[in-house]
């Protein structure tokens, strides 16, 4: 089957299954995000808790436990397969045309691909007991990422203290790495920025704004 599932030959093709009791129960395990109570971090709060008072609710992420009817799941399947090879193309696609830039770039073009990494727990060589518990540990913000020219490759990250991942974090970010790269190229007229696209981050209407105001 081709991704898409588009084509002449693959428009048609269905998924055969055994012959089975559509009726019967089976299980399976999902992810699901659902609500929760939030926990408490003293215990006392925990018990005297009742019924009437508001337990504050948290968003979680559980594996959660799913009984349904095989013809259920079997629907379920044909539907969800569907979405998972158009997304599946999608990628591919995306990383094809990502490689077919990287090998075809002229003096002119430089690419930059970023990316947040999980914020950077600090640490001492040398801690008492304290410190390994709670909030005393400062954390820090990286952002990586790989430069890319017709004669060069080079990574580098960059580290604040800011946890922020914003438009204007980004810009700040972003700031010092091209005019690195601006004053050492300075015939570079065309930049491309390969990221995994976040809405509010580096996609966002305020992203562009600072990009053809500030940072030019």
């Amino acid at each position: 089957m081709c991704h898409a599932t588009k084509c002449a030959n693959c428009s048609e093709k269905l998924i055969l299954f055994n012959e089975v009791d559509g009726s019967c129960e089976i299980s399976y395990y999902e992810w699901k995000s659902e609500k929760a109570a939030a926990r408490s971090k003293k215990r006392k709060k925990d018990v005297l808790c009742n019924e009437a008072s508001e337990v504050p609710k948290m968003q979680v992420t559980v594996n959660a436990l799913i009984k349904d009817t095989v013809m259920n799941v079997i629907s379920l399947l044909e539907t969800s397969v569907y979405d998972y090879m158009s997304h599946l193309y999608r990628i591919n696609h995306h990383f094809e045309v990502l490689k077919l830039l990287k090998e075809n770039l002229s003096e002119n073009d430089l690419v930059l691909h970023v990316d947040f990494s999980e914020n950077y727990v600090c640490k001492l060589a040398k801690e008492t007991q304290g410190m390994h518990f709670g909030g005393s540990r400062p954390s820090v913000t990286l952002h990586t990422g790989v430069a890319y020219s017709r004669d060069f490759k080079q990574s580098f990250c960059t580290i604040s203290e800011s946890e922020r991942h914003d438009a204007a974090a980004i810009a700040a970010h972003l700031t010092p790495i091209l005019g690195n790269y601006l004053r050492r190229f300075p015939f570079i007229t065309r930049l491309h920025i390969l990221s995994d696209g976040p809405t509010n981050q580096y996609r966002s209407k305020y992203y562009f704004c600072l990009l053809t105001q500030y940072i030019t």
